[in-house]
């Protein structure tokens, strides 16, 4: 059972995604202060690409947006966990927010290179399509979070899902 009415800080949000093993091995205040580093690049890029009306990423606002959607927010925090660019966690970000995948291409080259690329869309309204891309192959682990599925027997990517939290962990 998640509790969304107990947590008081940033790093007792990373504990409840499943990241307490982090935080014991490299010490609390280096993990939070790498992780709201991260959380300030995300921010900027949200800024360059939307404008001031984007959802700002701050510690704060995620242990805020908890309380709301606290499993929407255990996956962008194991997410933002990971080893992953600042374009894929806001295109984590968007995704959880309900934008749609419409196109993903990973390409890949022995010791040589590496691109994904997701397309993203909104299937409420008529916002333009979103580009994602990297060459970061640390993002490639992003995708085992993404839902996997065929409907109607047509390949489909739904969705952002946290991982299987383990309490006290």
């Amino acid at each position: 059972m998640i509790d969304t009415q107990n947590l008081h800080s940033f790093d007792e949000l990373v504990r409840q995604a499943g990241h307490g093993w982090l935080l014991d091995a490299d010490g609390p205040e280096k993990v939070i202060a790498h992780l709201t580093e991260t959380l300030a690049r995300v921010n900027s890029l949200a800024r360059k690409k939307f404008g001031a009306s984007h959802d700002e990423f701050t510690a704060d606002t995620l242990l805020s947006d908890y309380k709301k959607s606290p499993y929407k927010v255990l996956a962008f925090i194991q997410a933002l966990a990971k080893p992953a660019s600042p374009e894929m966690l806001l295109m984590v970000w968007r995704i959880l927010q309900g934008m749609q995948i419409a196109d993903l291409q990973m390409r890949y080259s022995l010791e040589s290179s590496f691109m994904l690329s997701v397309t993203l869309q909104s299937s409420f309204s008529d916002l333009e399509a979103e580009l994602y891309t990297s060459e970061d192959i640390n993002d490639a682990a992003l995708l085992r979070h993404f839902g996997i599925m065929k409907v109607n027997n047509r390949p489909v990517f739904d969705g952002f899902f946290a991982h299987k939290v383990i309490a006290n962990s």
